[in-house]
């Protein structure tokens, strides 16, 4: 994963193929309000479209693993509209590290003190909220 974080934040990636745990490829498709949607879910879809190609069984390799794989392509966008992808990255692990927090403290925290903008609440949690709100929620503070 940190691997994958580090090629979606770097402009030279023209796109990742990669065959990931099927617990990994859920995480980077997931939406808000399930259990797997996290920082890596809302980095890798503002930055990148993802799409699950197939799902492997432990049969289709040797030795047989204990997990079942998945197939996930990770285009980039040129429309995300973020300008600093390391900071986006961190900001998203920063609202996510308490997932059952409020909002409101982890943003203060992030953002030395910056208010939230219209339409977002100090109780809102970030597991709840939608991938374009988050990463308008960073670019409210750090410009793009």
């Amino acid at each position: 994963t940190p691997l994958m974080l580090a090629l979606l934040c770097e402009p030279a990636c023209t796109g990742q193929f990669v065959t990931i745990q099927r617990e990994v490829a859920d995480r980077l498709l997931a939406g808000p309000g399930s259990k797997a949607y996290g920082s890596i879910s809302v980095v890798a879809q503002t930055l990148s479209r993802v799409e699950r190609l197939a799902t492997l069984p432990p049969e289709c390799f040797w030795p047989r693993p204990d997990v079942t794989s998945a197939m996930v392509s990770l285009t980039p966008r040129d429309d995300h509209g973020i300008d600093d992808l390391p900071g986006f990255a961190g900001f998203c692990q920063g609202i996510f590290a308490n997932r059952r927090k409020q909002l409101g403290k982890a943003f203060a925290h992030l953002t030395d003190g910056a208010p939230l903008p219209a339409g977002i609440e100090a109780t809102d949690r970030a597991e709840r909220l939608d991938v374009p709100t988050i990463a308008g929620l960073f670019r409210s503070v750090r410009g793009g």
